[in-house]
């Protein structure tokens, strides 16, 4: 649909297919001269193609040189090694580990790097004939890097409220800033997030016990995870007190950088008891318990409470933190 009233002469999708561009427009900043005809009505500054002249809720302003996760190509190496070792008859450690590593070499913005490794170290022991026990210890670790542009829209003012000087960044003037505002490489930013996770585990089983009538299970689990995300770039913010009807002060406007997010943590542990008693060939009952014990910190829940944000209802959700204790009992009977 060409829109009416505003000079064009082809729609949104004939532009972009014209000038080859995506939504995002031109890479570039202020023009140095007028733009004319389509470009003025679809780029106008070279910013991105004002939402007002196509029927969509959203901006179609993909950066360019961003390549979707799913769809990126990639270079993948992976490496797995496995060893059993029966160290006696009663003995036997078996290890293995995963590692994955992927470039997405092509991705000017998304998914730049993913790296994991997986290790784990399981013992069986055969104390007896109806004695038996296991432990396991096992090591995750995941690592993600992304890039992306936090940029804004062209212009040319050059002061704000009077006051004209940007302390830090890329630009010393609200001049230089607001030409560039759109290509400045400090509005670049990338994450470079890391998981890890350490999990330790025993059980055991015992038949056999009471003359052959009773046997019991049991099982521990405990699991750590952190994750830690490291932030580069950073964003432009106005002065407070540079305002209107107010002396011009300096800076007019300072850049601030990214901070590191706060550390996720979960901390998990889990027993689980039980035993079953026969009472005959037919017939037993079983007993159980399980306890389960979650930790969490998560800073997204702060997001959540009142008085956090004003564009939304607030849930008032908080990380999980629990204690849960269930005791089970059953009867069995087989029919013969």
């Amino acid at each position: 649909v060409v829109p009416a009233g505003v000079g064009a002469t082809t729609s949104v999708n004939g532009y972009l297919n014209q000038t080859g561009l995506s939504g995002f427009g031109p890479v570039a900043g202020f023009p140095a001269a007028p733009l004319t005809g389509d470009a003025a009505v679809y780029s106008p500054n070279n910013n991105i193609v004002p939402q007002a002249l196509y029927g969509s809720r959203n901006n179609i302003n993909e950066e360019v040189g961003l390549r979707r996760y799913n769809m990126a190509d990639r270079n993948q190496n992976r490496l797995r090694a496995t060893l059993d070792w029966g160290v006696t008859e009663a003995i036997a450690l078996q290890g293995n580990v995963e590692y994955t590593d992927d470039d997405y070499a092509n991705s000017v913005y998304g998914l730049q790097s993913s790296k994991g490794i997986a290790a784990t170290l399981d013992a069986n022991f055969a104390i007896s004939e109806n004695f038996a026990a296991n432990a396991f210890y096992t090591y995750e670790q995941q690592k993600a890097a992304s890039a992306g542009i936090s940029y804004g829209s062209n212009s040319n003012a050059a002061n704000v409220n009077g006051s004209t000087v940007v302390s830090g960044g890329c630009f010393a003037t609200v001049l230089e800033r607001n030409l560039n505002t759109k290509i400045d490489p400090c509005l670049n930013w990338s994450t470079d997030m890391k998981d890890r996770v350490n999990t330790f585990g025993a059980g055991f089983s015992y038949k056999g016990l009471m003359s052959g009538k009773l046997d019991l299970l049991g099982n521990l689990l405990y699991s750590e995870a952190k994750t830690d995300n490291s932030m580069t770039g950073g964003s432009y913010a106005n002065n407070p007190y540079a305002v209107a009807g107010k002396p011009a002060v300096n800076p007019a406007a300072l850049y601030v950088p990214a901070q590191n997010l706060p550390t996720v943590t979960s901390k998990l542990f889990e027993l689980k008891l039980a035993g079953q008693y026969a009472f005959d060939k037919a017939s037993s009952m079983r007993l159980f318990y399980w306890y389960q014990k979650l930790d969490t910190t998560d800073y997204a829940y702060d997001g959540l409470q009142y008085g956090s944000i004003s564009s939304v209802l607030p849930t008032s959700q908080t990380a999980p933190n629990y204690n849960v204790s269930v005791v089970g009992l059953s009867y069995i009977y087989k029919w013969q």
